[in-house]
């Protein structure tokens, strides 16, 4: 049996430098795919991602989201030359 090796992580905007340098690692052990999970604001972050200065954009399916995770997914789907994701209740995902 093959298995499928995954990665996920929340897309924290001040990390996309990291990630983004840790990708070629990843592929190297085999990842295959990685779920960037964006941030949802919620009475129990709200105050921690208004302290980061987040903005909360309304979203009618999921809850306030944080724009620039959202834009962080998007940022990162761009620099792939094959992206390849699917939209669910919680995440974007793509192939390595």
């Amino acid at each position: 049996m093959t298995q499928t090796v995954a990665v996920e992580i929340p897309a924290i905007p001040e990390d996309y430098e990291t990630v983004r340098k840790l990708l070629p690692d990843m592929q190297k052990i085999g990842v295959r795919h990685l779920n960037l999970h964006q941030l949802y604001a919620s009475e129990h972050n709200y105050r921690e991602l208004a302290r980061r200065g987040y903005t909360i954009a309304p979203s009618v399916e999921h809850g306030p989201v944080v724009f620039a995770s959202e834009m962080t997914v998007f940022r990162r789907m761009a620099m792939n030359k094959r992206p390849r994701w699917e939209t669910d209740s919680v995440s974007k995902t793509e192939s390595v």
